[in-house]
């Protein structure tokens, strides 16, 4: 099955970029197929600028190229280290030395939301979400930054 994966020893990534791999440590994978392959040529890179509209920009589109494939959380988290660089591939490193290597996609982003989206930013999303209007635009711009607001904003479904 494409995109499966189980634990194995050190060195078993064949298709994986050897700067996140080495900061990996727990996270060696055996992975059968392409599909991990695939994922990770296909996913932009991440600078790591302090601009909060990048990294959202960024977080989506690397949802939406798993969305396309079934990949584990361990693949995910593999994928997505192999896409940062420079300040954000330090920002990787730094988690990884001091053991919080994220287990989950859904802890890997929490660690990238809290040092890219600062509160000022979030402030802004939650006040852009109480004036947001459709106006003129079509329905799928106006759910995107509907979208982008509750995401990113800290906010739950239920809220």
């Amino acid at each position: 099955m494409a995109g499966m994966c189980k634990e194995k020893g050190a060195g078993s990534l064949p298709h994986f970029n050897s700067l996140a791999q080495q900061h990996m440590g727990k996270f060696s994978l055996e992975l059968h197929g392409d599909a991990f392959a695939m994922v990770n040529s296909a996913l932009p890179s991440f600078v790591g600028d302090f601009d909060p509209h990048a990294y959202i920009d960024w977080e989506l589109k690397v949802e939406a190229e798993f969305d396309k494939y079934e990949l584990c959380e361990h693949q995910m988290i593999l994928a997505a280290a192999s896409a940062l660089t420079e300040h954000a591939f330090v920002k990787w490193k730094s988690i990884c030395r001091h053991n919080n290597i994220p287990q989950t996609w859904t802890f890997f982003k929490m660690h990238f939301r809290d040092a890219y989206i600062p509160a000022y930013y979030v402030d802004h999303l939650l006040t852009k979400l109480q004036k947001l209007k459709q106006g003129s635009r079509t329905v799928k711009q106006y759910y995107h930054d509907f979208k982008i607001c509750v995401l990113f904003g800290g906010l739950d479904e239920c809220m």
